[in-house]
């Protein structure tokens, strides 16, 4: 992603629906939205069948949150599609202005499929099979776009997060709300809109870049984006050694850190602490309690008698072993009842 990429796409997803200083518009000049889902619902209703439209009829959406394209996945993406396309594109046609503007060159836009559009035109493929769908206005435009592209291969972190920025304030979305939206957890959420706190050359290192070998982990961008915040210059300074040393760990990039801050004279700020109780978190955690504890309790039932009645413990551990599990035995009882 190039710098000018970068900043479009941050304009484009900063304070859409605002007034000044990022307050939210008047209800009269904001039209309302009931839910995303019933945007989203709306739209996909006007949905025409497909169609095949020349590639070149069809222009890109300047302000959709993917930036990324690996070029060799795209030919070989192209080279399948030559075969058989089963997944259409979905477009919106241009109002009379739009098409004035381009110079008549282009009667569509993108809402969803760049990958496989850029595909059919580097292998030169004229057609491309696509949905044409009503779009009301570039916010629900954006959003589908959003929502498309998210978990995709290639999808930045950075990316990620203007998309979540722009959804949290154009449609009011909650943290909870958007990660249930894309299936991950609110902490997944929070990480992610934590880079919007990076300055921007330090957001361009997470970006691939023949400057570097690698690019910034993700998270060690965290970890700068929680103890260096309020010092740009530092920031900076921090990340420039880090990419550098890209087989650096998080434990080792965090006494870095720690050691530079204590070099400038500065008190590390408190870890900001996350939410965790959101349903898909939840949810993630229960899985991964029952699944670990019913294969150590398999493992341990399996064990002979014989064994636990010569454990080399005294007799207050084993009771207190007894205990806990009797106590734990009863929570359970109690967390299945919750579910």
């Amino acid at each position: 992603m190039h710098a000018s990429e970068l900043e479009k796409l941050d304009k484009a997803t900063r304070g859409r629906g605002r007034g000044k200083n990022g307050e939210a518009s008047p209800p009269e000049k904001k039209k309302i939205v009931k839910s995303l889902n019933d945007v989203l619902q709306q739209v996909m209703s006007t949905a025409e069948p497909p169609c095949d439209l020349m590639a070149d009829s069809i222009q890109r959406f300047a302000d959709q949150p993917r930036l990324s394209f690996n070029k060799s996945s795209l030919i070989e993406l192209g080279e399948s599609l030559k075969v058989v396309q089963i997944m259409p594109v979905f477009v919106r046609r241009l109002t009379k202005e739009e098409i004035s503007a381009n110079g008549g060159k282009c009667q569509y836009e993108l809402v969803d499929g760049e990958r496989r559009w850029r595909a059919c035109k580097v292998v030169h493929k004229t057609e491309i099979r696509a949905i044409i769908l009503d779009i009301p206005n570039k916010a629900t435009q954006f959003a589908i776009s959003a929502i498309a592209n998210f978990g995709r291969e290639d999808h930045t972190p950075l990316e990620e997060a203007m998309a979540i920025r722009f959804m949290r304030e154009e449609f009011n979305l909650s943290v909870a709300e958007i990660a249930s939206s894309y299936a991950k957890s609110e902490v997944w959420v929070y990480q992610r809109l934590k880079l919007l706190d990076l300055v921007p050359e330090v957001q361009k290192m997470l970006m691939e870049s023949d400057e570097y070998k690698k690019p910034l982990k993700i998270g060690i961008a965290m970890l700068l984006a929680d103890l260096i915040k309020d010092n740009p210059d530092l920031q900076k300074k921090a990340a420039k050694h880090l990419v550098s040393h890209p087989d650096m760990t998080s434990k080792s990039a965090d006494r870095y850190i720690q050691s530079l801050l204590e070099e400038e004279g500065i008190e590390a700020p408190a870890r900001r602490k996350y939410k965790i109780q959101g349903p898909v978190h939840t949810r993630s955690r229960l899985n991964m309690f029952v699944n670990k504890t019913w294969d150590t309790l398999d493992s341990l039932l399996k064990v002979p008698d014989l064994t636990y009645v010569s454990l080399p413990i005294d007799d207050e551990t084993r009771s207190s072993i007894r205990s806990n599990l009797h106590a734990m035995s009863r929570k359970l009882v109690n967390l299945a009842e919750r579910i």
